[in-house]
């Protein structure tokens, strides 16, 4: 199996896309992506999957009070996707 390698312009270039099942967040002071990512995914290391969805946020820290996009990953289709593209 090929590991998947991703770059930053990777990330620019193929947004993720919306599914119905997304779910929306207000961002709340001292929130890091890598934390949210744990509490929706069960892994902080998808950390990216967030940071990709919301390209306006700097960084791992998402400003307080922002809407935060939580994209869907039923049936893995994140994982999926970005696995496409390398």
């Amino acid at each position: 199996m090929r590991r998947t390698q991703f770059t930053q312009e990777s990330f620019r270039t193929a947004p993720i896309p919306f599914h119905p099942e997304d779910q929306f967040i207000i961002a709340k002071k001292g929130d890091r992506f890598d934390q949210i990512a744990h509490r929706y995914y069960g892994d902080q290391r998808a950390w990216w999957i967030l940071r990709t969805a919301n390209p306006d946020s700097f960084g791992l820290f998402p400003t307080a009070g922002t809407q935060i996009r939580i994209p869907s990953n039923r049936d893995n289709r994140l994982f999926t996707f970005f696995d496409t593209l390398n």
